[in-house]
């Protein structure tokens, strides 16, 4: 047994066309709107922990011991020397420690009174350690039970607070400081850690090993359910230290309205109450916080954050998270994405009052913000009247004017409903311009993957209706297209075609497939329908029909079925999927002319059998557009579905065959293959009482050549009939 996890790589790009790096601050990504993961775009933001101040940490003793970056046995001591080894350090003589040891600068040089406080309160810092850094198993599903302050715990804590009495170091002062509250904090101590805190709050600075101290003193007041006071003291820590900000937006964690306000009216400057409300409108509410912070000052750069999210969490929105509901087109037609129209609805009217005013920071991202939902109402002229606003500010970033160039081409698109020449040579530098952006690896930011699939589905829906289905297919690809010849054929045609206007070439160049890959569905088609001689043109035309083989013997059958066997059996012959049709061809004129045809019909017979999703031979219907598919349920066409279940040829001319039939061994033969396809076809169509143990096929057929030996061969591998016959008796 194997316990496993499956994951896959979220890309937000597919729903989302707005990218907040267009022109949200840099300092503030981690903070993007992100479905997936508690940070945008790097579950490592969320799971680094354990690791996340190492190198603040080693800087600052290395700047406190005066040592250069060079020295490695400062980082050696801090985070990965065991407790048992800084302790024989501390109290050893150099001569009793380890080889690798004795050499170093900090080993040596013990005797220095910085040095050996280092040590000394290192014998502290790792005791501390186990229970700071939780648990190893970051995987594991087990509980961590809680854990109690122990008399070992206070003995420690005791001992830290001695030491701290006699430094006179304020660099120690405030590591033993931070061990402490910390200690306590872990011991699940609340009031001793609040109480500690308090006493010595004269020695924080402005430092971030400060802000540290800071947040367990904002954890232990959420501990104690005091969380006006405890997100007061995160969101101070979020503006003034950008190392801390992903712990203080994590820990950050209103009840209620009533905590909200004393947490509000802790506030002492306008500045300290927009830090709470740009928590507050990462935290939950983004309309809200933009209004409040809107109210205290307009052209605060904290509103071009929560303007990224309020316009990605509102195209985010599923229609039918609300009563009032936008129809869902499947970004086939309309709008991008069907959105909650009461959220769109708000989040419209709120930026239209603040896009009038033109006080904000960045006019230019109001403006195309509103005119982007203008266009996820479906509004093409509101959306156009925004982003005609927006041109009249030069963006900072070149992925500024990037984004409101792909915004226009989607409006562009929706407005292009007739699809006509003026129309279509409207849009096709728009779309050339999408196809090299796509393109362009080091463009990544740009979310066009969505956007260019949503064009392209768009105006494939619109050709659709106009009855052209050639165009339809060239932008989005349905297989159901290559169920008719002829429109196979005009594939054909168009990609080969060297008469094509600028547009028609744009679209055979986004096309995905070639006239060889067509030619291979087509050949598929003609040779499940028995029209062999058209099957072998056809696929005369793929030139890796010719150089690919079958993984089995396609015209060998067993008792039982069993494809990975055929596949592993040594084939004195291999076959081609071009060599194999021409040998049913072959085999079908043979029939055709009377001649031997058991043999030839039964092979003819055990070939459409192979070919089937059934048999030994399923790499045959496999190809470019067809997909590399095993199993029918995975294909989305019914009519190919329809093909690879098909037992109909198979079972055609292994009747042929049991009319030649010359001999009971030969006839008992063909009886039974032809149970396997009457058993294939109950596998298709089931019975409307549900499975059954045994299927409801006519085994007793097979009774009239039980004096045959491969009557007997049949009773012994297969199980359905033995336990038919078994029953009878």
């Amino acid at each position: 047994m194997v316990w496993a996890c499956g994951w896959w790589e979220p890309d937000v790009s597919e729903s989302s066309a707005f990218a907040p790096e267009s022109f949200a601050g840099a300092q503030y990504t981690p903070f993007f709107y992100e479905p997936d993961y508690p940070f945008y775009g790097d579950e490592s933001y969320s799971t680094n922990s354990s690791g996340r101040f190492d190198e603040n940490v080693v800087q600052d003793w290395l700047t406190y011991l005066k040592r250069p970056e060079s020295d490695s046995s400062v980082a050696y001591f801090l985070l990965k020397a065991s407790a048992e080894l800084i302790d024989s350090v501390y109290r050893l003589p150099a001569s009793q420690l380890p080889a690798s040891l004795q050499g170093m600068y900090l080993v040596q040089h013990r005797s220095n009174k910085k040095i050996s406080s280092f040590f000394r309160f290192l014998t502290f810092a790792k005791a501390n350690e186990p229970y700071a850094k939780g648990p190893d198993d970051y995987w594991g599903y087990d509980p961590v039970p809680a854990r109690q302050l122990e008399a070992s715990d206070i003995a420690r804590i005791d001992s830290m607070t001695a030491e701290m009495k006699r430094s006179k170091d304020a660099f120690l002062l405030q590591r033993y400081y931070f061990q402490i509250v910390r200690a306590y904090y872990f011991a699940q101590d609340y009031d001793a850690c609040l109480r500690f805190y308090e006493e010595h709050k004269s020695l924080l600075d402005e430092s971030l090993f400060a802000s540290r101290i800071t947040a367990y003193s904002a954890g232990a007041l959420y501990k104690q359910k005091k969380f006006g006071m405890a997100n007061y003291r995160y969101s101070r820590i979020f503006a003034q230290h950008p190392e801390q900000r992903l712990v203080a937006e994590y820990s950050f964690h209103p009840q209620e309205e009533a905590d909200w306000k004393e947490s509000l009216a802790l506030c002492r400057t306008g500045e300290e109450r927009i830090g709470m409300w740009l928590l507050m409108g990462i935290y939950n509410d983004e309309q809200r916080a933009i209004a409040e912070i809107y109210r205290i000052d307009p052209a605060s750069d904290k509103l071009d954050l929560l303007l990224s999210r309020l316009v990605n969490i509102t195209e985010a929105s599923s229609a039918t998270d609300g009563a009032d509901r936008q129809q869902r087109n499947e970004g086939k037609d309309g709008t991008f994405i069907a959105v909650n129209a009461d959220r769109l609805a708000a989040a419209i009217s709120l930026l239209q009052h603040i896009t009038e005013a033109h006080n904000t920071h960045q006019p230019f991202a109001w403006h195309m913000a509103l005119g982007y939902l203008y266009f996820l109402k479906g509004d093409a002229r509101g959306a156009t009247t925004q982003f005609d606003a927006a041109a009249k500010y030069t963006p900072a970033q070149s992925l500024g004017k990037d984004q409101l160039h792909m915004l226009r081409i989607m409006n562009l698109a929706l407005t292009s409903v007739e699809m006509n020449k003026e129309q279509e040579q409207a849009l096709l530098p728009e779309l050339e311009w999408m196809q090299q952006r796509s393109a362009d690896t080091a463009r990544t930011r740009l979310r066009l993957s969505g956007a260019y699939s949503w064009i392209k589905g768009l105006l494939s829906e619109r050709y659709r209706r106009k009855g052209n289905l050639l165009f339809a297919e060239l932008y989005d690809q349905d297989l159901n297209f290559y169920n008719d010849a002829q429109r196979a054929q005009q594939m054909k045609n168009f990609i080969r075609s060297a008469q094509l206007s600028p547009y028609e070439r744009y679209m055979r160049s986004i096309y995905p497939y070639s006239a060889s890959d067509v030619a291979a569905v087509q050949a598929i088609v003609a040779a499940f329908s028995d029209r062999l001689p058209e099957a072998v043109n056809l696929m005369s035309e793929v030139p890796e029909a010719e150089q690919v083989t079958l993984p089995g013997n396609p015209f060998n059958n067993r008792i039982q079925d069993c494809h990975d066997c055929d596949h592993a059996a040594p084939q004195k012959v291999k076959y081609t999927r071009l060599d194999f049709l021409k040998k049913m061809q072959e085999m079908r004129a043979n029939v055709d002319a009377g001649k031997d045809v058991y043999n030839n019909a039964l092979l003819l017979g055990n070939a459409f059998y192979n070919m089937s999703v059934y048999g030994n031979a399923r790499s045959f219907y496999q190809s470019a557009i067809t997909g590399e598919i095993n199993f029918a349920e995975d294909f989305a066409s019914d009519f190919f579905r329809g093909l690879i279940l098909s037992q109909e040829r198979a079972a055609h001319y292994l009747q042929l065959a049991l009319k030649a039939a010359a001999n009971d061994e030969q006839r008992a033969k063909i009886t039974y293959l032809l149970l396997k396809c009457k058993r294939n076809d109950y596998y298709t169509h089931g019975s409307e009482t549900g499975a059954e143990e045994i299927p409801p096929i006519p085994y007793a057929s097979l009774y009239a050549f039980s004096n045959t030996r491969y009557y007997q061969e049949v009773l012994s591998e297969c199980g359905y009939f033995a336990t038919f016959v078994k029953r009878k008796k």
